[in-house]
Order: structure tokens, then C-alpha cells, then sequence
């Protein structure tokens, strides 16, 4: 019996926040171990179930977190990207099942740990007018090998999603989450359990389970949190801009629609190149917060709805250290920043510079939640 694994990291047992899954954070190397150690406990248990083979792919950013020297001895790995499938490389017609290991909710879900389709400049993905998570389109790539999906772990709404996006599998639940950094989480001894009784499950079942097949022709539509990420990819040809921020395209089968929208991914954050000062500016400490405004309650407020629209504020999303130079962890007055010759006398005219206040909110909020598909554009912090 032949299993393969696609291992992301958000839906590990233990993670809550971005400084766990980001690479160069003092925190990701502890979770990195956390991901290797969830990771094992999956193909041990699929080896006493009676997998003679297994095959992890490391389907997290950078694609390298999984620690070869400490993988299980069963277990081949595949590390690094770029990959041609991504998430998905390594899937053939010679497996016998799918296992999604530390999974995610689709963008837009809450409460979920860290929720996002592939890129966090995607606010949904629809396959045949159906919204996917990754779970979803990962899971159309190995229909398409005829090999059915038999687990997905995660927090609460992974597994709900999933279900509402494939068909029959076992789900477990390894955290619940309360927000999308917060959840409640167990010791690793009850999640190895969970793990096992899940596994044992699901390859006691294995021939019940189907595998997602999607119709063909494929039609996709992308829509982004921002127009300036659908500028590039509606350039490509057969794609239509539906909207400013939405694209639609078909493609003869799922495999083609696939590679077409890890392209479309790829283009979209070429417009990142515009939000890249701002993140020097911030981190070099150029801001420097000075009361210039008296209405500074009128601002904020005008301020409020466009950013908190696609799930909160900038306070809460953008990282500790920027808010707090923004000075908008105690709300306090717009600040004066100096950049060349110029002092920008608000935040609205600051953010104006981008041509999105959105965009560049998403841009610091999910810098780091890739999932491979900007694997080969670039980015500050990333790939």
C-alpha cells in the first residue's frame, strides 16, 4: 500500500501565529520541529495500518520545513521549490490514498488559524462555480490521478471545509480555533491519538473512499482583495477581467486550469514591488509618529471600513512592531513621515501612494502565507 502526504503547516497542532510558520522568525524553528514531529506521527501510524510506502511533500512556503534528519525512517521526502505540482508534486496513479496533513480553512472562514487560499492577495477561488480551499484544489489534482483523498488534519473549519469541497474522508481535528491567531490546543500525546484513530480509520475504509473528479471543461474565476493584484495576469491571454479585482478563464481539463491559476498567483505579486519601501520604511524606523492632525478619531473612522472589510483592522493585522511605530496600537494621531522631500500628513495619504489601502494591508498581513505558488516570483521574507 503506497500513501501520499501533502504536509502544510498552518493546521499543525501547536501553531497559532505567523511567527510560527514564517522562516527567519525566532519562532518558526521550534514549529518547524512541531511540523517534523506531526509529520512522523502520521506515517507511523500509516505504517502500522500497513502503508509500505509513504511519500511526504512539504507544501509550506518554502517548501524546506520539514527536517530531513529527523523524518521518519519509512518516509521519502521531497523539499524545496520551485515544484512543477507544488503542493501536489510527486502525485501518480501508483498511490493508493491522500493524506492533506496540517491543512487550512479557505479565505473568508472564521474562526480559523490563519485562513487563506494559497496566497493571502486571494479573497476566493471558484472551480465550476464552486469556492475551493486548498484542500479542494489539491484535491482535484489527485482526481485527476484517479487516487482518492482518505484524511485531512486541521482545526475545525479545515475539516468543514473540506467537506463541503470533497468528497468522503476521514477529518481530524488536531486544535479548535477561537480566532485567527488564537486556538485551543491539546497536548501532543492526545493529538497523536486523534492522529491514530483517524489514520486506522481511514485505512480501514480506504476502498470505501471516491476520488474528486472535477467536470470538464474547468472554468476558474480568481478574485483578489485588491485590483492592483489582477493588473498582471489579466494580461494573459484567454483570461477575462470580469471585475477590477476578478478574473475568469476555462481550460480544457484540471490539470491545464491548475498550472493557469499558479500562473495568474505568480503575476499577481509583481504588485508587491510597490508595497516594498513601505516595509523598508517601516522596518528602518523612518516613521516617526508626530501629532499633525487634530481630527484624528474623523480619520480613523474614515479610514475603518475599508480596511477591516476583508476581516479586520490594520492594528490587528499588521505586525507588532510596524502598528506600533503607526501609533495605531492606542489609536493615537496620524503620523508625519519623511520620505525624500516630502512629508505625507496621514496615514490615508501614505497609503495612497500604492494606489490601495487594502493591498497594502494584506501585502504586511499575510506576507508570509505563500503556500508555493509565488515560488518563483521573489518576494522580501519568503521565497
Amino acid at each position: 500500500m503506497k500513501i501520499y502526504i501533502s504536509a502544510d503547516m498552518e493546521g499543525i497542532s501547536g501553531v497559532v501565529g505567523l511567527g510560527h510558520v514564517s522562516p527567519g522568525d525566532k519562532e518558526y524553528e521550534r514549529f518547524r520541529k512541531l511540523m517534523t514531529r506531526e509529520v512522523n506521527a502520521v506515517v507511523e501510524a500509516a505504517v502500522q495500518c500497513g502503508a509500505k510506502q509513504v511519500l511526504v511533500n512539504d507544501s509550506h512556503n518554502t517548501m524546506d520545513n520539514i527536517l530531513i534528519e529527523e523524518l521518519h525512517p519509512k518516509a521519502v521526502l521531497i523539499s524545496g521549490s520551485p515544484k512543477p505540482m507544488s503542493m501536489m508534486e510527486g502525485i501518480d496513479e501508483s498511490f493508493d490514498a491522500v493524506f492533506f496533513v496540517g491543512y487550512h480553512a479557505r479565505a473568508g472562514s472564521a474562526p480559523a488559524i490563519m485562513d487563506h487560499t494559497y496566497t493571502g492577495r486571494v479573497f476566493c477561488v471558484e472551480v465550476n462555480g464552486k469556492k475551493l480551499s486548498e484542500a479542494g484544489l489539491n484535491a482535484r489534482i489527485a482526481g485527476c490521478f484517479h487516487v482518492p483523498v482518505a484524511l485531512v488534519t486541521g482545526d475545525q473549519l479545515t475539516i468543514e471545509c473540506a467537506k463541503q469541497e470533497l468528497n468522503d474522508f476521514v477529518g481530524v481535528i488536531v486544535k479548535e480555533a477561537v480566532g485567527r491567531y488564537a486556538a485551543k490546543i491539546y497536548p501532543f500525546e492526545v493529538v497523536e491519538e486523534k492522529l491514530k484513530a483517524g489514520i486506522e480509520e481511514a485505512m480501514r475504509r480506504l476502498r470505501e473512499f471516491k476520488p474528486t473528479v472535477e467536470q470538464e471543461p474547468v472554468e476558474v474565476k480568481l478574485t483578489f482583495y485588491s485590483s492592483a493584484f489582477a493588473e498582471t495576469p489579466s494580461l494573459l491571454p484567454n483570461v477575462e477581467r470580469l471585475d477590477a479585482r476578478t478574473l475568469r478563464y476555462t481550460a480544457k481539463n484540471y490539470l491545464e486550469a491548475y498550472r493557469l491559476l499558479r500562473v495568474c498567483l505568480s503575476l499577481s505579486s509583481l504588485a508587491k514591488e510597490s508595497f516594498v519601501s513601505f516595509e523598508k520604511l517601516f522596518e528602518q524606523s523612518l516613521l516617526k509618529s508626530q501629532p499633525v492632525c487634530q481630527e484624528r478619531k474623523s480619520l480613523l473612522a474614515s479610514l475603518g471600513d475599508p480596511v477591516r472589510s476583508p476581516g479586520g483592522s490594520l492594528a490587528e493585522h499588521v505586525p507588532l512592531r510596524l502598528h506600533q511605530t503607526l501609533g495605531l496600537e492606542t489609536c493615537q494621531q496620524p503620523v508625519k513621515v519623511p520620505h525624500g522631500s516630502h512629508a505625507f500628513e496621514s496615514h490615508a495619504e501614505l497609503a495612497q501612494l500604492s494606489g490601495d489601502f487594502i493591498a497594502m494591508n494584506w501585502f504586511f498581513r499575510d506576507r508570509e502565507e505563500h503556500e508555493g505558488l509565488e515560488e518563483m516570483t521573489p518576494a522580501p521574507h519568503s521565497r
